[in-house]
């Protein structure tokens, strides 16, 4: 019986200290699961608002071994995970790294090919980067904010097709750069990153 009531206490344990870890009221998780290649000092990531500004939180690999990393981030926020390689290559060819946003998995990248780094969008809107763009037709549309805005637009028929964002109502500066693809743009305030 002392036996069975001590198992008993041990998986209250373990299950009361996995409910400590959960976040607060008003955060959410992000958990990220990660296995570096044998370079493993080249990895780093952070966890940062919507522009880059705010750095939530950052992190480097300890070894090679498989590690989980746990962060409670603000709710109904636009949050950015970045990972980085100092080299260049990624993890490649058996790195990889899972990320779950509220134990649903959200993103994930096995054989680690992200060259010197990439980014993952969490909970943010509509249009606020090029993997999750508004999706245009012709005709009229307003943005829905003053701040930078992604767009897709693929037309239905071969022709020329004229952006403007020129009209009587708009007040605000504006500027279009076009780019044929999300991977590998350079991101810029002119036109170099669309020339590129």
């Amino acid at each position: 019986m002392k036996m069975y009531q001590l198992l008993l206490a041990v998986c209250l344990l373990a299950t009361t200290s996995h409910l400590w870890a959960q976040c607060p009221p008003g955060q959410n998780e992000l958990r990220l699961e990660i296995q570096p290649d044998e370079y493993w000092y080249e990895v780093s990531w952070k966890v940062t608002n919507q522009t880059g500004s705010t750095v939530l939180f950052s992190g480097t690999c300890a070894n090679q071994n498989f590690a989980t990393y746990q962060y409670c981030v603000p709710d109904n926020a636009c949050t950015v995970f970045r990972i980085a390689d100092s080299y260049g290559d990624g993890m490649v060819p058996d790195g990889f790294y899972r990320l779950y946003f509220n134990g649903e998995l959200i993103y994930e990248n096995i054989g680690g090919n992200y060259s010197t780094g990439e980014n993952v969008y969490v909970g943010c809107p509509p249009g606020t980067h090029c993997g999750n763009p508004f999706v245009l037709d012709t005709g009229s549309f307003v943005t829905p904010t003053a701040d930078e805005t992604w767009y897709s637009f693929v037309p239905a028929d071969t022709g020329t097709y004229q952006l403007s964002t020129c009209f009587s109502e708009n007040t605000c500066p504006t500027k279009i750069w076009v780019y044929d693809q999300c991977q590998g743009i350079t991101i810029t305030n002119n036109q170099t990153g669309a020339i590129f």
